[in-house]
């Protein structure tokens, strides 16, 4: 019984160290990906980043939880400053901190009829304005 348990053990081991290496391959092109969609932006004349597009990615991560959705901000981190960048490897996601802002839009509401965030929450980093993950608190928080 010992035997068989540890060649069990053995191939998920062999099993996940392969997937290791996939999901960093796929997360290698993911960023390169994102890199070069951002240049083709940039070089149309348009931002780099689609701040919705964003959102909804993830959005889509929060199907894995709220560390989905702490994942998802990493690797829109990593796709900005690339995976050799000191200041990838230096923040961690405890590094986060929440700054309060405000909107001044009169009614209050979008005109649909949804309510305005008035009082958003930007999320950063130690060391930064904001700028390189602001993104809504909200959206980082589960379903």
């Amino acid at each position: 019984m010992t035997q068989h348990a540890d060649r069990i053990i053995e191939a998920k081991a062999d099993q996940l160290r392969a997937l290791d290496t996939t999901l960093i391959d796929t997360i290698q092109n993911w960023i390169d990906l994102t890199k070069d969609l951002g240049n083709a932006r940039i070089d149309a004349g348009h931002p780099r980043t689609v701040h919705q597009d964003e959102l909804a990615f993830i959005r889509g991560f929060r199907s894995l939880g709220a560390a989905g959705a702490e994942l998802a901000v990493v690797l829109l981190r990593l796709s900005r400053t690339g995976l050799d960048s000191p200041q990838a490897k230096e923040v961690s996601p405890a590094d986060y901190r929440v700054r309060r802002t405000s909107t001044s839009h009169p009614s209050g509401r979008f005109r649909d009829g949804r309510p305005i965030n008035v009082d958003a929450e930007l999320v950063g980093h130690a060391g930064c304005d904001g700028a390189c993950a602001a993104w809504p608190k909200e959206t980082l928080a589960g379903p």
